[in-house]
């Protein structure tokens, strides 16, 4: 049997099998093929912000299941491209700074930046 490689790969995998579905059903009813789909279960490869809105969509997720989901996903990245172009430069510099310094900071900093970015999502601990 295959390892899954995250928790986002496990809640994925979960959410599918609960409904009955193959690879195959779920990716044809997402548009990616079912290597992708595999790829994220086990955790090879990372979903889009737009496929887990998909997924979402598709196995009709609302509320708290949606948002732990998502989280899930957002967690399981390894990196983030940010496309910084079109903003003014003092959010620019922000955005630096943060990256720099993102290792540094402590679980209560984060729970705070986060509290003020997301203000509505309940924190889970």
């Amino acid at each position: 049997m295959k390892r899954l490689g995250n928790e986002f790969g496990k809640a994925l995998r979960r959410q599918r099998v609960m409904r009955g579905e193959t690879l195959g059903d779920t990716s044809d009813a997402i548009g990616v093929s079912a290597a992708m789909l595999s790829g994220i279960e086990l955790g090879r490869k990372a979903a889009s912000e737009e496929l887990v809105g998909h997924l979402i969509e598709h196995f009709e997720l609302d509320g708290r299941e949606a948002t732990n989901f998502r989280d899930f996903a957002r967690s399981s990245r390894k990196s983030i491209n940010l496309d910084m172009s079109n903003l003014p430069a003092d959010h620019r510099n922000t955005a630096a700074v943060f990256a720099r310094r993102f290792s540094e900071l402590s679980g209560a900093e984060l729970r705070r930046i986060r509290s003020i970015m997301e203000p509505d999502v309940e924190e889970i601990d």
